[in-house]
């Protein structure tokens, strides 16, 4: 099961980094993200020109260089993605930035972590209940990027669920990637 995140969060916007983009073209709110690089002197800029454009003309989307990408260990954990980010926009008549009145970011673009704060979250692994801990779940593929449950004196880990799984399967956890 993929992350999901509910409204229902409290959040200090100062918690909230929007320097990345993610490697990958499809990842879900909620995601645990660890970073991959980031050059300040190369940060951003335009992508390579598309195909069949014509000389001189200039096509590309302007692109932000700097890289995370779903977490598969605690090292570089930054945070969770507060949006989702899609490679192709499956609504033809929203474009670019108008995609974040959806919670969605276009791939390439910098996508909103949060790296302290509470938040509601499924797609966990395991059975939450209140002090249990959250650690990066170390599967790959559609694991990478999950909570997984673990007992309460666990370490290092990326936060504590504040209480057990309700009947939707959401859970209220506070987040404190540092």
């Amino acid at each position: 099961m993929s992350m999901n995140l509910k409204p229902l969060r409290d959040v200090d916007e100062h918690k909230v980094v929007n320097f990345f983009s993610t490697e990958e073209g499809d990842l879900t709110k909620g995601t645990l993200v660890q970073l991959v690089s980031f050059d300040p002197d190369n940060h951003n800029g335009y992508g390579a020109s598309l195909d069949g454009v014509p000389d001189g003309a200039f096509s590309s989307s302007y692109e932000v260089y700097a890289k995370v990408k779903a977490a598969t260990d605690i090292t570089g954990t930054l945070g969770v993605l507060l949006c989702d980010v899609v490679s192709t926009n499956t609504n033809v008549f929203t474009v670019g930035d108008q995609l974040r009145y959806f919670d969605k970011i276009p791939s390439g673009k910098a996508a909103p972590v949060l790296t302290e704060g509470i938040i509601t979250i499924a797609g966990f692994s395991g059975t939450a209940a209140p002090g249990l801990k959250g650690v990066v779940n170390t599967g790959v593929g559609a694991d990478a990027g999950q909570i997984a449950v673990a007992a309460a004196d666990t370490t290092p880990n990326v936060g504590t669920f504040l209480s057990s799984e309700g009947d939707d399967g959401y859970a209220v956890f506070k987040l404190n990637c540092q």
